[in-house]
C-alpha cells in the first residue's frame, strides 16, 4: 500500500477469507461457524468481511464493497 506509488491493492481480500474457511474445515473446527474478518484498518481503508462455514462444509464470504472499476475480459 504505497502512499504515493502506483500499486493499488484491495484492503479486503475475499479469497484469503475463503481460504480461512477451508483451513477451519481442514483443521476440524466446529461447524457451523460465522466470523467477522477485520482488514484494512492499518492503511485507512476499513473492511469487514463475513465468513460463514455451514454444517456441510460450504464456505460463504460476504461484505460491502466500494466499486472502483468494472470491465470485461474476453478469452
Amino acid at each position: 500500500f504505497p502512499k504515493h506509488g502506483a500499486i493499488i491493492e484491495d484492503p479486503g481480500t475475499g479469497s484469503a477469507c475463503a481460504n480461512l474457511g477451508g483451513w477451519l474445515i481442514a483443521t476440524g473446527a466446529s461447524r457451523p461457524r460465522m466470523l467477522t474478518i477485520a482488514q484494512g484498518d492499518a492503511v485507512g481503508r476499513r473492511c469487514r468481511l463475513r465468513l460463514n462455514v455451514d454444517a456441510e462444509g460450504g464456505i460463504f464470504v460476504s461484505g460491502r464493497v466500494v466499486e472502483l472499476g468494472r470491465g470485461t475480459i474476453t478469452l
